[in-house]
């Protein structure tokens, strides 16, 4: 990378421009979402959706300047744990879409390094969400926070973990009554979706629930950090339910929020001595009813 900011400002400005129009996310194989691997750096992209692209935005020299220093002292190599790996995206023609890890792209580019380690993701995307919606026979959805409500908060009751080996694997608590309360929705025909500010891979979480018994429909993660393009995103997700679902259901830790294509809303306040996932469950069929 150019020794100058305003060199590196060009430089990021053209590859901006470049993959704003070209790039097309396609899908990793197996074997390169669950390998830690090393990619050239010339083959990582920064994203035009992410804030760190953004004008009004922009990258922060200043973290910039400490990766570079951190790493320079380290010879080179990323050795803290929190630094590894940069979460990226495979992209056509060519190359990998940064998700995670601008200002380590940025540094390593500075110094010259020419690999750097990446976990390789899939993330859901609208072709994904169009073809589900078409396969679905269900009219209902409920969603949930999968950081704020699905995975228990430390001090939080959870679910007993899973055996050994996939205790290895999963590593996450879920907060308790989750399989209890996904699977009475499974069966009053809701498709259940879930929504997270951090990059997991969707096999990983669907792999997840299946090993409670429990199926999850769709999975939406990433999100909030895809500051540009990311409300015309959701505005075009939210017309694909909308023309599909007759009814959502938002479930949180506090209450739950119903909305309808006739462009009713109900919200329920959670608080009682009841267990968080019965309350939710007893407001559902108190749903159901006013609804049949």
């Amino acid at each position: 990378m150019p020794g100058s900011n305003t060199e590196f400002e060009k430089e990021l400005a053209e590859e901006i421009r470049r993959y704003s129009e070209n790039a097309v996310p396609v899908k990793a194989s197996l074997l390169e979402r669950w390998l830690v691997t090393k990619l050239p750096v010339r083959k990582i992209h920064p994203n035009p959706a992410d804030e760190f692209c953004d004008p009004k935005i922009g990258p922060s020299y200043e973290i910039i300047s400490n990766y570079v220093e951190k790493f320079s002292h380290s010879g080179g190599r990323l050795i803290s744990s929190s630094d590894e790996p940069l979460m990226v995206e495979k992209i056509r023609p060519q190359g990998y879409m940064l998700l995670n890890g601008h200002h380590r792209w940025a540094a390593a580019k500075r110094l010259g390094i020419s690999k750097l380690p990446v976990k390789i993701l899939n993330l859901t995307q609208m072709t994904d969400i169009m073809d589900f919606i078409r396969k679905s026979d269900n009219d209902k959805r409920v969603t949930f926070d999968l950081d704020e409500v699905v995975f228990a908060a430390p001090g939080e009751e959870a679910e007993k973990g899973l055996r050994f080996p996939f205790n290895r694997f999963y590593k996450e608590p879920l907060r308790y009554g989750i399989p209890a309360l996904f699977h009475f929705l499974n069966q009053e025909g809701y498709d259940i979706w879930i929504y997270s500010r951090n990059y997991y891979p969707e096999d990983y979480i669907r792999s997840y629930f299946m090993r409670y018994h429990v199926l999850v429909h769709g999975i939406v993660a990433g999100t909030p950090r895809k500051r540009l393009g990311a409300l015309e995103r959701q505005k075009e997700m939210e017309k694909l339910f909308s023309s599909h679902y007759s009814s959502t259901v938002h479930v949180d830790a506090h209450s739950v929020v119903r909305s309808s294509s006739k462009e009713k809303f109900e919200d329920y306040s959670l608080g009682s001595s009841l267990p968080w996932y019965q309350e939710v469950i007893d407001v559902i069929k108190k749903i159901e009813q006013v609804e049949s």
